[in-house]
C-alpha cells in the first residue's frame, strides 16, 4: 500500500512538472489578449521593427482579437522628422515569433485612408498620396534584410503623385540611409486609381486614370536598379498628356488626351544595362479624333543599340504603320553606328482632325481620304547608308519613286549624297 502511494506521489510530481511550462504558455496567450499587455507588447514590437529598419512606428491604439488578428489605428512611420506613412485603420494577421527576429509572416495587411510620402527615400523620385484602400497579402517580409515576398497586392480608391527629380542627388543630401529593398510580387491589381505625374523645372505633365490593371510576377531592387514584370494588363483607363501653352489651336501634339485604354504586355525588364518591353496589344480613342484599334511591337535596348521589332499600328479609319529598325547608339555621337530600318505608312484624312489645327485641315481639303501612302528602307552606317526605297503616293495628287545613297554623315565637310528621284504628277 505505502509503495503505491509513493509511486501515485512520484506520478503527480512529474504530471505537475511537465504541466507548469504548457500552464505557463497558455498564461502568457492568454494575457496577449488583456490591453495593458498588448499596449506593452506593441511598444516591444515598434522598438524591434525601428531597430531594424531605422523608422520610427508609432501606434496610437491596438486590439488584438483570436487567434492572431491585429487592428490598428493611428498609426505612423517617420525617420529624421519626416512622415512617410500614416494611416487611420489598419488590420493586420501576422505571426509574432518571426517578427521578434526582424520577419514578418503575414496573412494579409490591409489599409484603409491612409497617406504616404516617400520624401528622398528612393533616389531620384518621391511619391506622395492617398491610399483609400489596400490589402497586401505576403509569404515572407524580412524587416532586416529588407526582401519582402508578396503573394498579391490590391489597391483601389487611390490618388498618387509623382514628382522625378530634376537633379541626382548625393548621398549628403538624402534623407537617411537609401532603401534596399528587393520586393518580389506574385499577383497585383489595381483598380480607380488616379496617378499624376511631375517634372520639376519642366512644363511636362501625365495624368492617368487607371480603371483596372493587373500585374503578375514582378520583382523591384531597388538598391541595383532592376525591375521586372512577367505580365501586366491595363482596360478602361485614360491618359492626359500637356506640355507648354494649353491653348489647343497653337500645337494640339502637345495637348494630347485618350480614354478607353486597354494595353497587354509581357516580359518588361529594366536594368541600368537594358531595357526590353513586348507589347501584344493596345488600343485606345482619343475624344474627337483618332481611334487606334490595335498596336503591337518589340522593343529592346542596351548600351550598344536600340531594336524595334514588328512594330504595327491601326486605326478604326484604315491609317497603319508597320516598322523594323536596329540602331547602334554610337551612330548618334558621329561614330560609325550602323543602321537599319524599314517603314510603311498610310494615312487616311479622317485620323488627322484632332491632330492638326483649323487651318491646317483646310488646307487638306482638296486631297482624298485616302491622303498618304508610303515605304521608306534604310541600311548601311554613318560612313555609307543606302536609301532604298522610298516609294510615295499621294492619290489623285502625285506619286514619287527614289533610291540612293549617302556617305560621310558624321563629317559635314566631306558629306555627299546621291537620289534618284522619278515622279508623276495626276490631273489635279
Amino acid at each position: 500500500m505505502k509503495k503505491r502511494n509513493r509511486t501515485y506521489r512520484i506520478f503527480r510530481i512529474i504530471a505537475t512538472s511537465l504541466s507548469i511550462p504548457i500552464i505557463l504558455m497558455w498564461v502568457l496567450i492568454v494575457m496577449l489578449y488583456i490591453p495593458p499587455i498588448q499596449n506593452f507588447a506593441v511598444k516591444k514590437i515598434c522598438d524591434k521593427i525601428s531597430k531594424n529598419s531605422g523608422f520610427e512606428v508609432k501606434i496610437g491604439s491596438f486590439h488584438l482579437a483570436f487567434p492572431l488578428q491585429l487592428s490598428i489605428a493611428d498609426f505612423e512611420v517617420s525617420r529624421n522628422d519626416t512622415t512617410y506613412a500614416k494611416g487611420e485603420h489598419a488590420d493586420v494577421n501576422i505571426s509574432f515569433a518571426p517578427l521578434l527576429k526582424g520577419e514578418v509572416e503575414a496573412n494579409y495587411i490591409s489599409l484603409e485612408r491612409s497617406f504616404i510620402n516617400t520624401a528622398k527615400l528612393i533616389p531620384g523620385i518621391t511619391v506622395d498620396g492617398e491610399i483609400g484602400f489596400l490589402r497586401v497579402v505576403a509569404r515572407n517580409i524580412d524587416l532586416k534584410n529588407e526582401i519582402a515576398n508578396l503573394r498579391q497586392i490590391h489597391l483601389h480608391s487611390t490618388d498618387i503623385e509623382i514628382t522625378l527629380d530634376d537633379t541626382t542627388k548625393t548621398e549628403d543630401e538624402s534623407d537617411g540611409e537609401p532603401l534596399r529593398w528587393i520586393v518580389n510580387l506574385h499577383r497585383g491589381s489595381i483598380e480607380n486609381c488616379n496617378l499624376k505625374l511631375h517634372i520639376p523645372n519642366d512644363t511636362l505633365s501625365i495624368a492617368a486614370d487607371l480603371g483596372k490593371l493587373r500585374i503578375r510576377q514582378g520583382s523591384i531592387d531597388i538598391a541595383s536598379e532592376r525591375y521586372s514584370i512577367s505580365t501586366i494588363a491595363l482596360g478602361n483607363s485614360g491618359i492626359k498628356y500637356d506640355v507648354g501653352n494649353k491653348s489647343r489651336e497653337v500645337a494640339p501634339l502637345n495637348h494630347i488626351e485618350l480614354s478607353n485604354i486597354n494595353l497587354a504586355c509581357r516580359n518588361i525588364g529594366y536594368t541600368p544595362d537594358s531595357t526590353k518591353l513586348e507589347l501584344q496589344h493596345l488600343n485606345f480613342v482619343q475624344p474627337g479624333g483618332i481611334r487606334i484599334t490595335d498596336a503591337s511591337t518589340t522593343l529592346f535596348a542596351d548600351k550598344e543599340k536600340l531594336r524595334i521589332n514588328n512594330f504595327n499600328i491601326n486605326s478604326k479609319n484604315g491609317s497603319y504603320a508597320t516598322a523594323n529598325a536596329t540602331m547602334e547608339w554610337s551612330s548618334l555621337i558621329g561614330e560609325n553606328g550602323k543602321l537599319k530600318a524599314d517603314l510603311a505608312v498610310s494615312l487616311k484624312k479622317n485620323d488627322l482632325h484632332a491632330l492638326l489645327t483649323k487651318e491646317q485641315l483646310g488646307a487638306l481639303e482638296p486631297f482624298d481620304n485616302n491622303i498618304f501612302n508610303g515605304i521608306f528602307a534604310v541600311n548601311g552606317d554613318m560612313s555609307y547608308i543606302n536609301i532604298d526605297p522610298i516609294d510615295i503616293d499621294i492619290p489623285t495628287i502625285a506619286t514619287l519613286r527614289a533610291n540612293g545613297y549617302a556617305k560621310n554623315l558624321n563629317d559635314p565637310a566631306t558629306l555627299e549624297a546621291k537620289i534618284a528621284l522619278r515622279s508623276k504628277s495626276c490631273d489635279i
